[in-house]
């Protein structure tokens, strides 16, 4: 009997990579206007956040 151990294969070689699916679930981006009101969204979620989290801290 062969005295290796066996190793498993390289994360890279395994499939498709999940968490780079799970991102783009339901979010079909292909670049131009679409790329920019993602971004634009994004950046009024984190603001009105910051702003609700200052408000609660002045209150």
């Amino acid at each position: 009997m062969d005295d290796a151990v066996p190793h498993a294969a390289p994360p890279g070689h395994i499939g498709s990579r999940p968490e780079r699916d799970a991102l783009g679930a339901g979010v079909r981006c292909d670049g131009g206007w679409g790329r920019v009101v993602m971004v634009t969204y994004a950046a009024v979620l984190v603001a009105a956040v910051v702003v609700l989290a200052v408000a609660d801290r002045l209150a």
